[in-house]
């Protein structure tokens, strides 16, 4: 009696057990073709599934779960199966789901099991997948190459044509192992450009299919020698410049020669660049006001070299808005209706000359070129406010020198501007000579005629 009491008891703990975990045997060893088998399942709000694991011999080719909008929430392959479970990767949806099995025709599958994570409670347990039937047989498509595969090439390009295979999405097209590029499965010719010459090079060619890539086609090719070449490229074209009183910038449209390779360009003879690319070229560092010669020479991959296009520009004078410092060290001399002032130099190089302001008002018609100036026609017991200011060649004036005060006083010499310069005073002095050379010269002779005599008389009396 204990036997049996202690066989029901084991029973009774096992049944759960076996109701949550074991597996569900559905017959389905079959010897046609490929077999695939669906079924729909509705996932519970608020469960999340973790994974599927089946059981069985063989290998599910195709293994995929569709929600309820159609849409492929998982999909995986190549499944091998055996008698211990085999877990797929996991995936998350609480929607309706269709169940779609594709199984090797030579496979049989005795269960599967799905399992659930409970989100409120993280709690795991499985229910049992069942009401599973074949519904129809699957013929895998089969992923075959592109055929007739041909190529032609030249020094720097190479055209592939070939023949697509049914039911491909797409083409992929390799040179030496890499991706060059993908194309629609309506393509059947493809020209790679920009190759080297006599170079070795190997393309191969893809067909794309839903479920994979077929194997690739390969061709192998040893680019041609370039061509003899003696002809010289065109020149630049519909040349434009933009001048500065420092720089130019030059567009211009490049020849259209296949062969054009780049350009030299020479300034004043000298070269500048001896492989420009570009359809715009700038220089900068030049002097203003100045002119300069530019030459754009086109040269062929061959190395022929066009005759030059020869474009001649002249810098802008350049712009100077910065104005002088102000004179500095203004000194006062008062006279008698009169008063004379002076001031340093500027140190500017570009300074023409200077003006005079008395109380505000400028005094002087035109610019001062020395540093100093002669004020007239003034009262005697007045004050008056000079100021100075610098002036540069561009027409700049700096600010107004400090401000000093000019006091004429009757007591003071009245002071003279004379207007005379250094070349006036040569020239006085040269008239002056002149004029007064012939009496000077009679002057000297009479003296000197005495003393040549008194000598004469000397040397016989002696």
């Amino acid at each position: 009696m204990k036997k049996i009491l202690l066989a029901l008891s084991l029973f009774l703990l096992v049944l759960p057990f076996s109701s949550a975990f074991a597996s569900f045997d559905v017959p389905m060893t079959t010897t046609d073709t490929a077999k695939v088998y669906e079924f729909e399942w509705v996932g519970t709000p608020g469960k999340d599934i973790t994974n599927f694991r089946f059981k069985g011999t063989g290998k599910i080719i195709l293994f995929e779960v569709i929600d309820g909008l159609g849409n492929k929430v998982f999909t995986d392959s190549d499944i091998s199966l055996s008698n211990t479970y085999y877990t797929t990767s996991s995936f998350t949806s609480t929607m309706p789901h269709k169940i779609k099995i594709v199984l090797d025709k030579n496979s049989s599958l005795t269960a599967i099991e799905h399992k659930y994570v409970d989100s409120a409670t993280n709690f795991n347990y499985t229910n049992l997948v069942f009401n599973l039937t074949k519904t129809s047989d699957y013929v895998p498509i089969i992923l075959n190459p592109i055929s007739d595969l041909t190529e032609t090439h030249n020094y720097n390009s190479v055209n592939l044509k070939w023949t697509n295979p049914e039911n491909s999405i797409g083409i992929i097209i390799k040179q030496d192992g890499v991706k060059i590029v993908e194309l629609a499965n309506t393509t059947s010719s493809y020209t790679v450009s920009g190759l080297a010459s006599e170079t070795s090079y190997n393309f191969e060619v893809i067909a794309k299919f839903e479920s994979g890539n077929s194997d690739s086609v390969s061709k192998t090719i040893v680019t041609d020698s370039l061509p003899v070449d003696s002809a010289p490229p065109g020149e630049i074209q519909n040349l434009s410049s933009g001048v500065s009183s420092t720089g130019v910038t030059f567009m211009y449209d490049l020849p259209t020669d296949t062969d054009f390779s780049h350009l030299k360009i020479y300034r004043d003879g000298e070269l500048l660049e001896s492989n420009y690319k570009s359809n715009q070229y700038s220089n900068s560092g030049l002097n203003p006001n100045t002119s300069y010669v530019y030459k754009f020479v086109s040269v062929d991959l061959s190395g022929n070299s066009s005759t030059g296009y020869i474009s001649t520009i002249k810098t802008e004078i350049e712009v100077d808005s910065v104005a002088p410092s102000a004179p500095k060290d203004i000194n006062i001399y008062n006279g008698s209706l009169s008063g004379f002032v002076s001031w340093e130099a500027s140190p500017e190089k570009d300074v023409a000359g200077y003006n005079v302001y008395v109380d505000g008002i400028k005094v002087n018609n035109s610019l001062i070129i020395a540093t100093n100036y002669t004020l007239s026609n003034l009262e005697n017991g007045s004050h008056y406010n000079v100021k100075v200011t610098a002036v540069d060649t561009s027409g700049n004036e700096s600010l107004p020198s400090e401000i000093v005060t000019l006091s004429p006083t009757v007591d003071a010499m009245p002071i003279f501007d004379m207007d005379y310069d250094l070349s006036d005073v040569a020239d006085g002095t040269a008239n002056w000579f002149q004029e007064f050379w012939p009496i000077l010269a009679f002057a000297v002779g009479i003296v000197l005629a005495f003393m040549v005599a008194t000598r004469i008389k000397h040397l016989f009396l002696s």
